[in-house]
């Protein structure tokens, strides 16, 4: 903690990881959040001949099929999974989840017509659509995507869901408070500069500078939402 130690986390592995499998830190109090650099929001896309013309339709149709209409992911309980088991808590909807072993084998297949349709990251999509290949239904976030602006995310539609894969800066637990000080205030200027914006902008990351006790009440609100998904998902929990 003497300042020369840093990382980069996203809250699926600090928060997540940490309550489903044994691992040296648990909370909040075992490291040191410093600032948020980005949210990457989970993206569904279809086939670009889908019957859906777009995500209500989807929903729509699953509602009177429950379990039918197949999603792929990069793997059971991802980034990209859990997101739609919430989806799915919130609004009764049923899914058939489909894991693969990465998000590469999840495109293949969604492109292959092997599953109705996947959840990935807005990078790993956009270029899929951009070729024709894909067409993408929405995005997990508030508001409208830097890659896809032309698409409705889930809460412009009315479904109070975004489960993005947070990243952020973190420190040892005690971090000498100087350093503390000083790494919060570099971050935040590279966060907030042009820059970082652009490469935002390019990648579908969605900026959000939280810091410090801010930060660390978002992780402990996403501890509150993971305690729900592994308790309502029956999640097998590391003893």
């Amino acid at each position: 903690p003497n300042g020369y130690t840093i990382g980069l986390s996203s809250a699926n592995a600090a928060v997540f990881q940490a309550l489903v499998g044994k691992l040296p830190y648990k909370t909040t109090a075992d490291y040191t959040p410093i600032l948020k650099v980005a949210d990457v929001p989970p993206t569904v896309a279809v086939l670009p001949n889908a019957p859906w013309k777009n995500f209500k339709e989807l929903m729509e149709d699953a509602k009177k099929r429950p379990n039918e209409i197949s999603i792929g992911s990069s793997g059971r309980f991802s980034a990209a999974d859990l997101p739609v088991h919430e989806l799915m808590l919130k609004t009764g909807v049923k899914f058939n989840m489909v894991p693969f072993s990465g998000g590469g084998e999840a495109l293949v297949a969604a492109m292959g017509g092997h599953v109705n349709a996947f959840v990935s990251t807005p990078l790993n999509i956009a270029p899929q659509v951009k070729a024709g290949k894909l067409r993408c239904l929405t995005v997990f976030q508030k508001g409208r995507n830097a890659l896809f602006p032309d698409v409705p995310s889930t809460v412009e539609l009315g479904y109070n869901v975004t489960h993005p894969l947070s990243y952020f800066v973190m420190g040892p637990k005690g971090l000498d408070a100087e350093a503390l000080k000083t790494y919060h205030k570099v971050f935040l200027e590279v966060v907030k500069g042009k820059k970082w914006e652009d490469f935002a902008n390019q990648n579908g990351f969605v900026v959000d500078p939280v810091g410090l006790a801010d930060l660390t009440k978002e992780l402990n609100e996403w501890k509150a939402t993971y305690e729900m998904l592994i308790r309502e998902l029956k999640i097998e929990v590391a003893k």
